[in-house]
């Protein structure tokens, strides 16, 4: 009743006193979680209100998939991203959270936060099976890239230019060109530039990418 009457008043000092105390007797009243968490936030108590998420999501209370997406959130915020994918991961293969392209995104964020690019490549690639648009395929192409898999980065863009819409074509050529000549296929990386230089974004940088391969052809 005291906990009805003080959330009635907005009373955040007498249920910050209380709701610790509910918690031990009630273990498994997961309101009484989600309450205290929302306190410590609205305290801007961040490391606080992840202590008590986390807890309830070891207990098996935190059900709701905006709830699991708060604690993730939460994670990434206070700099635990690790932590985060973990979460994320468990939750989209338990169905606890919907396998969606953007929610495979979020996890391929995640894990290049915490430092995992295999992971996040992962990601990626599953959320480009759902279906994702094409800025993710440029995305996971650039992340292959920083990891220096060149052939798997022309794969990967050579697999959708179908899909590119127009004005992102040239850049898929562009880069294709920059990892065909990473790779030491010269002559695949002309084939790409020629393509990009009748894209006007990436024009120029595509005739200064020309431009050096005739320049280290020269005798």
């Amino acid at each position: 009743m005291l906990l009805s009457a003080w959330f009635a008043l907005d009373d955040s000092a007498e249920l910050m006193r209380w709701l610790p105390r509910a918690i031990e007797q009630f273990p498994e009243q997961r309101q009484y979680w989600l309450q205290l968490a929302a306190l410590y936030l609205q305290e801007e108590n961040d490391t606080a209100a992840l202590a008590v998420l986390d807890t309830a999501y070891r207990k098996r209370l935190l059900v709701e998939e905006r709830e699991l997406l708060n604690l993730i959130h939460l994670h990434r915020q206070v700099g635990t991203p690790y932590r985060a994918g973990q979460i994320l991961a468990a939750g989209l293969d338990r169905g606890e959270i919907e396998a969606t392209p953007t929610h495979y995104e979020q996890l391929a964020d995640t894990w290049t936060q915490a430092q995992e690019p295999e992971r996040a490549v992962g990601a990626l690639e599953n959320a480009l099976r759902l279906g994702a648009e094409d800025g993710l395929r440029l995305k996971l192409a650039r992340l292959l890239m920083q990891e220096e898999r060149w052939s798997q980065a022309y794969r990967t863009l050579d697999e959708g230019l179908t899909d590119f819409r127009d004005d992102r074509k040239g850049e898929a050529y562009l880069l294709m060109g920059i990892v065909a000549f990473e790779d030491g296929r010269a002559d695949l990386a002309r084939e790409a530039f020629s393509h990009a230089k009748a894209h006007e974004a990436v024009r120029e940088d595509a005739r200064h990418w020309l431009a050096f391969l005739d320049a280290a052809n020269r005798p």
